[in-house]
């Protein structure tokens, strides 16, 4: 059987036109090819067995904590990041907030991350981060239009990264959650160390992504046509017991 369909897809990625178009679907009934059944789950072992016992006990000694962080970050002109920080997800505590002279997309495109502490404790992290960007000048213009004008947030004043280094200034709260503060000074002191490594990655990957969006913009993808093939599962007659006739 052979229909021709009128079909829509999603884009790769924003930005790009959604591929579209009539596609043949093709729906043919084959012999059996004779697959080999799934194979078979393996049969649970008891919590008391042994050998279980003794694979818990090696996880549990080379267990090392993760610490799960979710971040909300706002980027102003790629040169400051406004942020808001849960520490394991604790909606239950108010968020850490801090300003940062640090350009947060450079800490997109990855999840996890390690921090080494001034008392050579290992720090295992999980990042779970929300990102935006912010262009003032544009957003200026905006406000102007619309007759607003109290929307731009007040940045404080930040050592510049390059002469400086990596820096922050916690804000709203008089006591902030020790474990927050400890979250972003740890995001600061990886990218004292690894911040050239993760600029030049997110670079790699923002060269990667313009490039991919011109080639599909000269080249827009085409729905491809799709063939369903399907079958009886022949099974083998059962041979019979001794005695049966």
């Amino acid at each position: 059987m052979n229909k021709t369909v009128y079909v829509v897809e999603s884009p790769e990625s924003p930005g790009l036109p959604a591929p579209e178009g009539d596609i043949n679907v093709t729906v043919q009934r084959v012999k059996d090819p004779g697959l080999p059944d799934p194979v078979a789950p393996m049969p649970a072992l008891s919590p008391d067995d042994p050998e279980v016992l003794a694979r818990i006990q090696e996880q549990t000694t080379h267990y090392r904590e993760t610490q799960l962080v979710f971040v909300s970050a706002t980027v102003y002109d790629h040169s400051r990041t406004f942020l808001r920080c849960y520490p394991s997800g604790n909606g239950h505590k108010e968020a850490v907030c801090a300003w940062s002279n640090i350009d947060f997309n450079h800490f997109s495109g990855f999840s996890t991350y390690q921090v080494k502490g001034d008392d050579g404790e290992i720090r295992q992290y999980g990042l779970l981060m929300g990102l935006g960007n912010q262009d003032t000048a544009k957003m200026a213009v905006w406000l102007a239009k619309h007759d607003r004008e109290d929307e731009i947030p007040e940045i404080p004043e930040l050592p510049d990264l390059a002469t400086g280094g990596p820096a922050y200034k916690i804000v709203e709260g008089e006591s902030p959650d020790e474990t927050g503060v400890e979250l972003i000074d740890d995001m600061h002191v990886l990218y004292k160390v690894e911040g050239t490594r993760m600029e030049e990655a997110y670079q790699a990957r923002i060269k990667a992504y313009e490039e991919r969006k011109a080639y599909l913009l000269a080249n827009p993808p085409k729905p491809e046509d799709v063939t369903i093939r399907f079958w009886k599962r022949e099974r083998p007659v059962a041979k019979k017991e001794e005695g049966d006739e």
